[in-house]
């Protein structure tokens, strides 16, 4: 709760954020809230979701509760109430009522789907395919003067047919089959 709240105050929610949720939600590696307390003891990746989780975490409360929720939340926490009568104070759920409620949230918002229709990454694939396309393009070019020049090399290119008026009296010396 800390570190969501400090972090949509902050507005930390960067593109690699929407990448680590889209991954975690492709592979079904969603962290569960409670597991989100143990972040020092995650690696780089995994602090990483887990950092995410908790700023959308704080977000989904926000949306679903109100601007309120999370102040409420807090100021019961800090009156010495435990995490489970605070968050059911401000958003009326049992810990595992938030816990599936926000994990259904998750799954609909990144899954595969969700990261080909995101703008970002609809861009950067069209840019990709466009890359290719041009790439491609100058490979079967090249390839095509290449064949070209190949055949260029068995056409004959003198057209010198002698003289058009009386063409059998001029000798055509590049002609020994006339003689």
């Amino acid at each position: 709760m800390d570190e969501g709240v400090a972090q949509y105050i902050s507005h930390e929610w960067t593109w690699s954020d929407y990448v680590a949720l889209s991954i975690a939600g492709v592979f079904g590696d969603f962290i569960p809230l409670e597991e989100i307390e143990k972040v020092n003891r995650f690696h780089e990746s995994k602090a990483h979701l887990a950092y995410a989780q908790s700023y959308l975490a704080v977000e989904f409360i926000i949306k679903q509760y109100g601007r309120e929720a999370p102040g409420i939340m807090l100021d019961s926490i800090a009156a010495g109430t435990s995490l489970d009568r605070a968050l059911l104070g401000a958003t009326g759920s049992t810990r595992a009522e938030f816990q599936r409620d926000f994990e259904d949230h998750l799954s609909k918002r990144y899954n595969i789907a969700a990261v080909f229709v995101d703008t970002m990454f609809f861009w950067l694939a069209l840019a990709v395919v466009f890359v290719i396309g041009i790439i491609v393009y100058q490979k079967r070019r090249r390839q095509y003067y290449k064949q070209w020049e190949e055949e260029e090399k068995y056409h004959s290119t003198d057209f010198d047919y002698g003289d058009p008026d009386n063409p059998e009296q001029v000798d055509d010396e590049d002609e020994p089959w006339r003689s």
